[in-house]
């Protein structure tokens, strides 16, 4: 599989700032640590991935491609069960989204007034800016599916999927940031989920559980990614209550708790962690427990 940054693209974004998605209260959005994205609706960034990956189709005839970042923005990791939906940003609420929304749906916002048509939506077309938002993001994946395969007609979409129930912060996954796996699936052949315990503070039977309920959700085959190491622990990130270190018997134990879901794979982030421990004990004991994952 060929892999792409698809709504994460700095560079691109400082070529062109116009694309810099508004929150709810009119504030365009800042680089938070390393983050910083763009809507699915962004047709301009569509259109230069879809370049980009036209080129590499040709040229590698990949199996697949793995499409990363394709979802309305918003720094999932940092969204930990003691924070607060309404504290948190929500995008994209600028003039051109707005137009396209009113333009599609026949509901009349104030495109010029980020404030108030953040708060008519809430309180009147909930639902409709949460599935347009969703419909966008399938739109923008057919999109590229399809010049895609006028290159290779056997080639293979991926997702990288967020690790949220619908029940978490009131459905979020798909009101905030515009990914629906029930409704990708029509677009998408393989969903690969963020299963960072460690980040997201849950314990190691989580990314099993949280990638079968995709698994059932998408009707599409599944693989769960989980953690080697500990991660975004300095900076922002300090004092967030996040385990320092993910040992081998934990480790194993996330690896156990996949092999029993309804997850199709397995993979781990990241295989530097492999190189890292090769020699050692440690290292021996997980690289075995992969091998004998699910024979």
């Amino acid at each position: 599989y060929s892999s792409i940054l698809f709504g994460f693209d700095p560079r691109f974004l400082a070529r062109h700032p116009y694309l810099t998605p508004i929150d709810q209260h009119g504030k365009p959005a800042e680089k938070i640590d390393w983050y910083i994205g763009m809507p699915s609706e962004r047709r301009i960034n569509t259109a230069h991935k879809v370049g980009l990956l036209e080129a590499v189709v040709r040229h590698l005839q990949p199996d697949g491609v793995h499409l990363g970042f394709i979802r309305w923005p918003g720094f999932w990791e940092i969204w930990l069960n003691d924070v607060k939906r309404a504290e948190m940003p929500d995008y994209c609420y600028g003039r051109d989204t707005l137009l396209r929304f009113r333009n599609e749906t026949g509901i009349d916002v104030p495109v010029n007034d980020a404030r108030t048509a953040a708060a008519v939506i809430a309180s009147k077309h909930k639902t409709v800016w949460r599935d347009w938002k969703c419909s966008i993001t399938v739109d923008t994946v057919r999109e590229v599916r399809d010049s895609l395969r006028a290159i290779k007609p056997d080639l293979q979409i991926a997702i990288n999927t967020l690790p949220f129930f619908l029940s978490d912060f009131d459905n979020v996954v798909e009101e905030v940031f515009g990914q629906s796996p029930t409704r990708l699936a029509e677009v998408s052949d393989l969903f690969e989920v963020m299963g960072y315990h460690q980040i997201m503070r849950k314990p190691a039977s989580w990314p099993g559980v949280v990638a079968g309920d995709i698994r059932k959700r998408a009707g599409k085959p599944t693989v769960c990614t989980i953690q080697g190491s500990a991660l975004y622990l300095d900076g922002m990130h300090a004092n967030r209550g996040r385990a320092t270190t993910i040992d081998t018997d934990e480790f194993i134990r996330t690896v156990d708790g996949v092999e029993v879901s309804e997850a199709d794979g397995l993979c781990v982030f990241t295989f530097t962690d492999f190189l890292d421990m090769r020699d050692t004990a440690d290292g021996r004991r997980r690289i075995a427990r992969l091998k004998a994952f699910r024979r």
